[in-house]
């Protein structure tokens, strides 16, 4: 025997509450991509050393406990205040341009690739 629902779907008004929900859900992911968009905090961005992505979309959560990670550049230990860890020291990051959370250019911008010798 099925139990009763804390919430009945077939009914307007709970459709109109979760529909209303939905909404806000757009509008607050429309509003993070036009803050993206407009970059108006890239100078705080920039020496957080992140890019667009991870400065304006990323959620943000994380747990207080000193965690350990491997900067994938230089490969050297740190230790970080937190659980979310970055991928790239600050100094690699700095060094390189790039973000520490995710390793992109801070800009976004795609980079030339080396040329490579033929025949070799």
């Amino acid at each position: 025997m099925l139990g009763k629902s804390m919430y009945v779907y077939d009914e307007p008004e709970a459709t109109n509450e979760w529909t209303a929900r939905a909404k806000l859900h757009i509008a607050a992911i429309q509003e993070m991509l036009d803050n993206c968009n407009q970059d108006k905090e890239r100078k705080q961005r920039i020496e957080r050393l992140e890019c667009q992505s991870c400065w304006y979309l990323s959620s943000g959560m994380s747990g207080q406990a000193f965690t350990q990670y491997t900067c994938q550049v230089c490969s050297e230990d740190y230790s970080h205040p937190n659980t979310s860890t970055p991928r790239v020291c600050w100094a690699c990051a700095t060094k390189l341009g790039i973000c520490c959370e995710c390793g992109a250019d801070l800009d976004l911008k795609r980079r030339r690739l080396a040329a490579t010798k033929k025949g070799g």
